[in-house]
């Protein structure tokens, strides 16, 4: 059975790979970030500047190099500007100042963390296994506290070193050796497709209990629009394909020991990201302080599946309740429940953010 979902973002989600937009990469123009298609403006370029470009690059000084590549962009008509743009982008106010003091310096700095993108209309994509990776965790989380609580158990203490692969197999029902028994096979997700018009660039830093408001050095990066920036919406779907027991030939019935449907994908879902919600808005008051504008409401979690997706998720939204073994190596102690750190993400009128929780709502 397949399901239509509508992605709704609560908090900004970075979705990254390890793709950095050097300052050679980009220019600014006014609150925009326009990336550069470089290989289309060093085709463009003069022998004798493409030469000039080369030599910068290959005696790392970058600070020339991108000088070459902006000012060939900033010199063209608006009218021929697109010709050598991959996409354009909102920067934040928190960002904006601190991007353009640092592209200016001459060494390498000002590198901006980029969201995956269709090269043909800059559009994000959203992997499905973001989603079925968010949905995997609070699967396994609802049976090994639950059905297969002491089998895992009595697997783990006669494994103590493997105690993450026990941990999955057991919930499972399956050997890592012999996948093709995993009763994810069943479940497919489709990736999505986010507007390129509704991305912006802002500055996150990591936020530590304690620390007296003392700021960590700030990352860059690209995010998804979400609720709390008070803008509409725009329309992302996301498919969700389940088998379920009545739809599996008999052989398959055979093949996989554990099997699950639709109500138990959000019993466990709804159980595991509310608490997770929960922990994290009782224990940091900067996710508490802008809560009324972007925090699910009851119904919205019991009608639709409530996710935390892509970086920054923390410690504890990937790991299962009740077998978390985390290391704090600064207080030399284990993480059972809930860290002491989190990465928030300015955005406009001073609001810190944490990352990641969005919202499935059915079509």
């Amino acid at each position: 059975m397949t399901r239509r979902f509508r992605l709704r973002p609560l908090t900004p989600v970075h979705i990254g790979g390890k793709e950095r937009l050097a300052p050679e990469d980009y220019v600014l123009d006014g609150d925009v970030l326009v990336r550069l298609k470089v290989s289309s403006i060093l085709s463009a370029l003069s022998p004798e500047l493409r030469r000039s470009f080369e030599r910068e690059i290959d005696a790392g000084r970058l600070r020339p190099a991108q000088e070459i590549v902006g000012n060939f962009w900033r010199r063209l008509p608006p009218s021929e500007r697109p010709k050598f743009e991959q996409y354009r982008t909102r920067v934040g106010e928190g960002a904006r100042e601190e991007l353009r003091q640092l592209v200016a310096r001459p060494e390498r700095s000002g590198e901006v963390a980029a969201l995956p993108r269709n090269p043909y209309t800059g559009d994000v994509v959203i992997p499905g296994s973001a989603i079925k990776g968010a949905i995997r965790t609070a699967l396994v989380s609802m049976r090994v506290n639950g059905e297969a609580k002491e089998a895992f158990e009595r697997a783990a203490s006669n494994q103590p070193n493997k105690r993450a692969r026990v941990l999955e197999e057991t919930a499972f029902g399956y050997r890592s050796s012999a996948t093709e028994s995993d009763p994810l096979r069943l479940l497919k997700v489709s990736d999505a497709s986010w507007p390129a018009a509704a991305v912006r660039v802002d500055r996150a830093t990591l936020h530590k209990l304690g620390n007296g408001g003392r700021e960590n050095v700030p990352i860059y990066l690209e995010r998804l629009e979400c609720r709390a920036d008070g803008v509409s919406p725009p329309e992302c779907e996301v498919t969700i394909s389940l088998r379920e027991e009545a739809a599996l030939t008999p052989a398959e019935r055979c093949l996989f020991r554990v099997l699950f449907d639709w109500d138990k994908l959000f019993l466990a879902c709804g159980a595991f990201f509310v608490g997770r919600l929960q922990a994290e808005g009782h224990r940091f008051e900067e996710v508490r302080r802008f809560a009324g504008e972007w925090w699910p409401s009851q119904q919205e979690v019991n009608t639709g599946l409530l996710l935390r997706v892509g970086r920054y998720c923390h410690f504890d939204s990937l790991s299962v309740d009740g077998f978390r073994e985390g290391w704090n190596a600064q207080r030399r102690e284990p993480i059972r429940e809930i860290g002491s750190t989190r990465m928030l993400c300015e955005t406009a009128g001073g609001k810190r953010l944490p990352f990641g929780w969005v919202l499935l709502e059915p079509v």
